[in-house]
């Protein structure tokens, strides 16, 4: 990714293009699917910790990653179901 593009609005910016996009596609018929792929906490955990010591990924950690391993028992439950 370009470094200008790594503003403190790069969020907003890839959901707006993101959406974008999913409305093309479903415009022209293509059906779009989601799914969650899973990791384990641990990597998770490791995940988070590279991207902190390489400023390149800097930009991909977000606090609100740290507040959402607080419900990892709660997602859990929901994906045991």
């Amino acid at each position: 990714m370009p470094d200008e593009q790594i503003t403190k609005h790069i969020w907003n910016s890839a959901t707006r293009t993101s959406n974008a996009f999913e409305e093309y596609l479903t415009r022209n018929g293509v059906v779009i699917r989601k799914f969650f792929l899973h990791i384990s906490k641990e990597e998770q955990k490791k995940r988070f910790l590279e991207r902190l010591e390489d400023p390149k990924k800097n930009w991909k950690f977000s606090m609100a990653d740290v507040n959402e391993r607080g419900f990892w028992k709660d997602y859990r439950k929901l994906t045991r179901r």
